[in-house]
C-alpha cells in the first residue's frame, strides 16, 4: 500500500483515478436507487439528485475531454487545411470503435477503468515517471483505453439498445403504471403494455410526488436524454383507465379470434 499511494497520485494515474472515483460513487447511487431501500426514507430524493450530480460530472470530464481532443484536431488540421471535416473524423472514430453502442457513463467508467490500471501498473513496475513520459505515458493510455473499451461494450451493446425513436413518440399518449419508489428530474421507471410485452420506460417528472404503482400518462418523448415525461393521472380516472384497457384487452381478444368469455355457449 506504502508503494501504491504515491502512484495513485501521481500523473497521470491520479487523473484517471479522480475519473474512476466519480464512476464507482455514480454505480452506487445508482445500485441504491435500483434497490430502493426503505432505509433510505427521506434521503432518497437527495440520494437521486447526487446520482445526477456524479453523472452530470462524469458527462462533463467526458465532454471536455472530447473537446480538448476535437480542439487539438482542429489546430492541427486548420494549418494543413482548413476545410477539412473534424467533427465527421471524429464521428467516423466512435463509430468505428462502436463506443456509441452504450450509455456515455458506461464507457466513461470501462475507460476509466483501464486508463487507472495500465498507467497504475506502470508506476508500481517502472516507478513515477517523470513529466514528459507521464504525458506520453498518459495519451498512449488514452488510445489503449479506448481500444479496450471498444471490445468491452461489444458484448453488453444488445442490452443497452433503445426502442426506435418512432416507436418510442408511438408511446406518447400512453397509459403507464411507476414501478420505481420515485420518479424525479433524473430518475424513474414506469412499466406500459404497448400491445405484446411490457415496456420498461425511463420517465422524468419535476412535482416529485410520484410512487410506485401511480398511474401515468405519458406526454412527451426527450430524444437528448432518452426518456419520457410523465403526468399523473387524476385519481378519478384511475378507475376508467382500466375499464378502458380491459375493453382494448376484449376487443383485440375478439379481432385475434379468441372467444368472448362473457358469451354463453349454447
Amino acid at each position: 500500500m506504502g508503494e501504491m499511494l504515491p502512484v495513485l497520485l501521481s500523473f497521470p494515474t491520479l487523473l484517471f483515478t479522480g475519473l474512476l472515483s466519480l464512476s464507482v460513487i455514480y454505480w452506487l447511487f445508482v445500485i441504491l436507487g435500483a434497490l430502493d431501500t426503505d432505509a433510505l426514507g427521506g434521503a432518497d430524493g437527495a440520494g437521486h439528485g447526487m446520482e445526477g450530480a456524479v453523472k452530470g460530472a462524469l458527462e462533463g470530464a467526458a465532454d471536455g475531454a472530447a473537446e480538448g481532443l476535437h480542439a487539438h484536431h482542429a489546430a492541427g488540421a486548420h494549418g494543413v487545411d482548413g476545410d477539412l471535416d473534424i467533427e465527421g473524423a471524429d464521428a467516423g472514430l466512435l463509430a468505428a470503435l462502436r463506443l456509441r453502442d452504450a450509455p456515455l457513463t458506461v464507457v466513461v467508467s470501462f475507460f476509466a477503468l483501464f486508463g487507472w490500471l495500465i498507467t497504475g501498473l506502470y508506476g508500481l513496475t517502472f516507478g513515477v515517471p517523470g513529466l514528459l513520459v507521464g504525458s506520453g505515458l498518459f495519451v498512449g493510455s488514452c488510445i489503449v483505453s479506448l481500444v479496450m473499451t471498444s471490445f468491452a461494450i461489444r458484448p453488453l451493446a444488445p442490452a443497452f439498445k433503445t426502442q426506435a425513436a418512432t416507436r418510442n413518440e408511438g408511446l406518447v399518449g400512453k397509459i403507464a403504471v411507476v414501478s420505481t419508489g420515485a420518479v424525479t428530474e433524473t430518475f424513474g421507471q414506469a412499466t406500459v403494455d404497448a400491445g405484446g410485452a411490457p415496456f420498461i420506460l425511463q420517465i422524468r417528472d419535476t412535482s416529485n410526488t410520484l410512487k410506485r404503482g401511480d398511474k401515468v400518462v405519458v406526454v412527451h418523448w426527450d430524444a437528448p436524454t432518452n426518456a419520457f415525461h410523465v403526468e399523473k393521472m387524476p385519481d378519478e380516472l384511475q378507475d376508467t383507465a382500466t375499464l378502458m384497457a380491459e375493453a382494448e384487452a376484449e376487443v383485440a381478444a375478439a379481432l385475434a379470434g379468441a372467444p368472448d368469455p362473457r358469451r354463453k355457449v349454447e
